[in-house]
């Protein structure tokens, strides 16, 4: 169906009776009046209507839902969403157990999530490397989402990057940008 003048459908339907979820490029006023509706991200990774319930009936389903949007703006793979959104789930409800209430009581937990999880699910015996990759595997997701939620959360291994070259020659990147045409945004300076 295609627009007409009047903003509605040819037939008297509405979009929102066809299914639409965004609406076309009208130039007509009256049309900026008509309700608009936005894409979900979780239905699309969760086919399951009561999976989605789940998540946004979670106590932090509003944060996973920013955080799976976040991951989609990315690029990141639909596996890699899948795999993520139970870890958080999981994570969600231990801290309810132990006491979290909102998303900044949520830090004191991921040390304790992330062991209890390598206890329950590792395989025995465990060599370190995969001790360390199953650590990784579960703590990221957690602390990717506390980033974003809780202010001024940096997380267990994330480390200002280093400039090893503003101690040895504080002025190199002034001299490549001035004599040698460097443009700012190549060399961070």
């Amino acid at each position: 169906m295609w627009p007409t003048e009047r903003g509605g459908l040819k037939g008297g339907q509405s979009f929102e009776d066809e299914g639409h979820i965004i609406r076309p490029r009208v130039d007509n006023a009256c049309w900026a009046l008509l309700p608009r509706k936005e894409i979900v991200m979780l239905e699309r990774y969760f086919v399951r209507p009561e999976t989605v319930d789940r998540i946004r009936a979670s106590w932090i389903g509003p944060a996973i839902e920013r955080y799976v949007a976040r991951l989609t703006e990315q690029g990141y793979a639909a596996r890699s969403v899948l795999h993520r959104v139970p870890i958080l789930m999981r994570f969600a409800e231990f801290a309810r157990e132990r006491g979290a209430t909102a998303c900044e009581d949520l830090p004191s937990h991921v040390t304790a999530f992330v062991e209890r999880w390598v206890q329950d699910r590792g395989p025995t015996p465990l060599t370190e490397k995969r001790r360390d990759g199953i650590i990784k595997e579960v703590r990221n997701p957690i602390e990717q989402v506390l980033r974003f939620e809780v202010p001024g959360f940096i997380g267990s291994k994330r480390r200002p990057a280093a400039k090893p070259l503003r101690d040895v020659a504080p002025t190199f990147f002034q001299y490549l940008s001035e004599e040698r045409g460097l443009q700012k945004a190549r060399g961070r300076m």
